[in-house]
């Protein structure tokens, strides 16, 4: 009898504590997410994988679950939240984090200490969302990040601070997006050749800027079907694609001359789908054309990569010793003084059309190239 009593014991002790924190709760309700605290007094959402389901309720606000410090799986979907007050408190997140279908949420601010995402972030279908403004804690994505099908997206401002994403970074379907400047500390995506960095259907971005520090991709670059693009400069500091670069159906990209592109299109282990793009890069051979232009022999052998050449924005240029620039001078022909710098991007945007010399005063030397301003 004794047993038996204490047997009970236990399991009521044990009932009890799991019902402070269960394993895996689903919230439909504004009431159930204000009454958490309540609820769940001691759960501050360890080993909790956590589910908010707004379609049959009008759940606008997080402000209840403030005590959660961190949660294995998340998932909001069809609620009408405008940001993620509440949650400001989350640090981590060791599976997923998925936001889908939130249509009155216009930033992800109240997750400014989220760190890191063990796996998989998705933010699809959101149809008010603006920027990721609220996530610049965030360093890492274990797989998958996914940026879709978000009608307002104008930029990924909020994820300043990502560095790596160890499979998958794929931005699709974000009809307004016009800057990933955000993504300005990337600098790796994908660990097997099966992974990609895959941007596709964005049809108001112009330029890739923002990927400037990109230097290795593990697995596929497909760049398909952004009508707006015109430009892949910003990808001048790349150094190793595994498998295969896809530029496809880009309607208003004529510029692919890039130093990785040029110095890799006779790679046999290297795939190139080039298609269906503006003149000049609408196949391999127009690319090879557009390389020799733009690459001297003297700046394949370890001197410094002067690109795009014709020019319409930014001459970008690439050293590839240990040069550090002191000095930048662009010169009109007659040899007047026409710009200044001592940055590697050097944005000629409001000089006229004509010839120009570009003089690069370095710790190694002094380099001179001819341009071409269209």
């Amino acid at each position: 009898m004794k047993i038996l009593i204490l047997l009970n014991f236990i399991f009521l002790f044990i009932a009890g504590t799991n019902a402070q924190c269960p394993v895996l709760i689903t919230l439909t309700t504004q009431n159930q997410i204000d009454n958490f605290s309540t609820d769940y007094p001691d759960c501050f959402g360890l080993g909790l994988s956590l589910t908010i389901n707004g379609e049959n309720s009008d759940i606008s606000n997080l402000d209840g679950l403030s005590q959660l410090t961190s949660l294995t799986r998340f998932q909001i979907y069809k609620t009408n939240i405008s940001d993620f007050s509440g949650f400001e408190n989350i640090q981590s997140i060791t599976t997923s984090f998925r936001i889908l279908d939130n249509g009155d949420l216009i930033n992800l601010e109240g997750l400014s200490l989220l760190q890191t995402i063990g796996s998989y972030l998705q933010i699809t279908q959101n149809t008010e969302l603006e920027t990721l403004e609220g996530i610049s804690g965030l360093e890492q994505v274990g797989t998958n990040v996914l940026i879709e099908s978000n009608p307002a997206l104008q930029s990924l401002s909020g994820m300043e601070n990502l560095t790596t994403v160890f499979q998958n970074l794929e931005i699709k379907n974000n009809l307004q997006l016009v800057s990933i400047d955000a993504l300005q500390n990337l600098q790796q995506v994908g660990t097997i050749s099966q992974d990609q960095l895959y941007i596709f259907n964005n049809g108001s971005l112009q330029d890739l800027s923002g990927l400037e520090n990109l230097t290795v991709i593990n697995g596929a670059l497909r760049i398909r079907s952004n009508a707006s693009l015109i430009s892949i400069d910003a990808l001048y500091s790349l150094e190793s694609v595994s498998s295969l670069v896809e530029i496809r159906s880009n309607q208003s990209l004529s510029e692919c001359a890039i130093p990785f592109i040029c110095e890799n299109l006779s790679n046999p282990d290297l795939e190139f789908v080039v298609e269906n793009n503006a003149n000049n890069c609408n196949s391999t051979q127009e690319i090879e054309s557009a390389c020799l232009l733009s690459i001297s022999d003297n700046e394949r052998n370890n001197r410094i990569t002067f690109y795009p050449n014709p020019v319409k924005k930014n001459l970008y240029l690439v050293p590839n010793e240990n040069h550090v620039f002191e000095e930048i001078v662009v010169y009109s022909m007659p040899g007047d003084h026409i710009l200044l710098t001592d940055q590697r991007i050097v944005d000629i945007s409001h000089v006229a059309k004509g010839i120009y010399l570009v003089e690069v005063k370095t710790n190694q030397g002094t380099y001179t190239r001819k341009i071409v301003k269209e």
